[in-house]
């Protein structure tokens, strides 16, 4: 099933329009938890200025930093057991990675941001808070960096309105401006989900995507928010040159004045670059409560190919794909996970497409890799199936370079209602995105 969009190139464009943060009033308590929340996107702490528990110093090996994310840029104070953030590394001088975890927890075996040296770029994650309602980050390495918050998932002891279900999919490309004009400095592509039936009760209130900058004669950075007002000074994607550069992140969508849903995303650096521009996912609220929520198993290692944990103990050769199975629970019915997927020593330039398994792999990337660079990229995926016959799983398809595959689980998405009565809430989704994929693209 293929979204379609429409795009518009502008220069310094500004949507007037609603951004879509709320959902609609309902009971609140036990089913704010695991659902999602747009936040206010904004920077809470940066090591180069000593700010939101950062040291004004450059972060080292041994560096654990413990951030403070309740009540700040749209947060609320309580009933949070998640927070979407952003994490930067800038001006890297060694290799390295960073783990994040909920604070007053012991320390995963996992990454959440790995990256060479002499680069700065971006993981968007999704971190448990801990119980003083801080997340920790542990570093390996040596960087300043850069935490930014994007949106947070409720809990039990949330007040107010229920929030919205994500509804994973396979990834499914919007934006390609190779085939129409690179986005110079200034320059903003408005992505568009067409017009959104709200009568059945279902209200799209953000996106998960795949942001991929690439093509960029120097540095530069794209930005991402729902369109409405200016854009925001933080970064989603950072590139170098002759980079491909991805970030899988979260963003509020807006209705236009038109009556269509969508997002921006808008060069906000001095170079001229190309994007492109996946969709992973939607959050959606529905008037009869949410119908999938997060369900956090804590940071965990599935696959790693260098010591044989999940999959083949051998790098994952060009043309070549690595499956798993979904586990078998008794307590929760998943549709998918959250995580993290990175790229390990790869032996030349290559791309992963990570999805559900089923027989049609999708024509999008979820990690570019370059020779000898570890890199990662956060990712959500649903469990499909390969045959009728088969387990529903996953599947990673490896394109041009053997590289040893890693794959760190936070979170699962479960059903929150009975299968018969999320199966009706997914065929009217299905058929909303149908109505999408049938508006041409200009």
């Amino acid at each position: 099933m293929k979204l379609s969009t429409v795009v518009s190139v502008c220069t310094a464009a500004v949507l007037t329009g609603t951004v879509l943060a709320a959902a609609p009033a309902q009971a609140a308590g036990a089913e704010n938890a695991g659902t999602y929340y747009n936040a206010t996107p904004g920077r809470i702490a940066d090591s180069r200025y000593g700010t939101g528990g950062m040291p004004k110093a450059r972060l080292v090996t041994g560096s654990s930093v413990s951030i403070p994310v309740l009540g700040r840029s749209g947060v609320p104070a309580t009933g949070v057991s998640a927070v979407v953030v952003n994490l930067t590394a800038i001006k890297t001088s060694t290799s390295g990675w960073v783990t994040a975890y909920a604070s007053r927890t012991a320390k995963p075996n996992t990454s959440s941001l790995n990256f060479g040296a002499n680069w700065t770029g971006a993981t968007t994650s999704t971190v448990d808070v801990g119980a003083d309602g801080r997340i920790k980050l542990d570093v390996t390495g040596s960087l300043d960096l850069a935490v930014d918050i994007i949106g947070y998932y409720g809990s039990a002891s949330g007040t107010g309105a229920v929030g919205a279900s994500f509804v994973p999919m396979d990834g499914t490309r919007m934006v390609d401006t190779r085939e129409t004009v690179a986005l110079r400095p200034g320059q903003s592509v408005r992505v568009s989900l067409g017009d959104w039936d709200t009568t059945d009760g279902m209200v799209p209130r953000a996106v998960r995507t795949n942001v991929t900058a690439l093509s960029s004669s120097a540095p530069g950075w794209l930005a991402t928010w729902s369109g409405v007002g200016a854009a925001p000074a933080t970064s989603t994607v950072n590139v170098v040159k002759g980079e491909v550069s991805p970030n899988s992140t979260v963003v509020a969508l807006s209705k236009g004045s038109a009556g269509e849903y969508g997002f921006t995303v808008k060069n906000t650096s001095n170079t001229t670059m190309h994007a492109l521009v996946d969709i992973e996912g939607l959050y959606v609220t529905s008037t009869d409560g949410p119908f999938s929520v997060r369900i956090p198993t804590g940071p965990s290692r599935i696959i790693d190919t260098r010591y044989g944990v999940g999959a083949p103990k051998a790098k994952v050769a060009a043309g070549r794909t690595i499956r798993q199975a979904a586990p078998q629970l008794d307590w929760i019915f998943p549709l998918g996970f959250e995580g993290t997927i990175t790229g390990a020593a790869p032996l030349g330039t290559t791309w992963l497409t990570a999805w559900g398994g089923d027989p049609y792999r999708p024509t999008t990337s979820s990690l570019n890799l370059v020779k000898g660079v570890n890199r990662a990229n956060g990712m959500t995926l649903s469990y499909g199936m390969q045959t009728e016959d088969s387990d529903p799983g996953f599947a990673i398809y490896n394109a041009t370079a053997a590289t040893d595959v890693i794959v760190d689980r936070t979170a699962y998405f479960g059903l929150a209602i009975d299968l018969p009565a999320f199966a009706a809430k997914q065929k009217a989704a299905e058929q909303v995105v149908a109505r999408a994929a049938a508006r041409p693209t200009r």
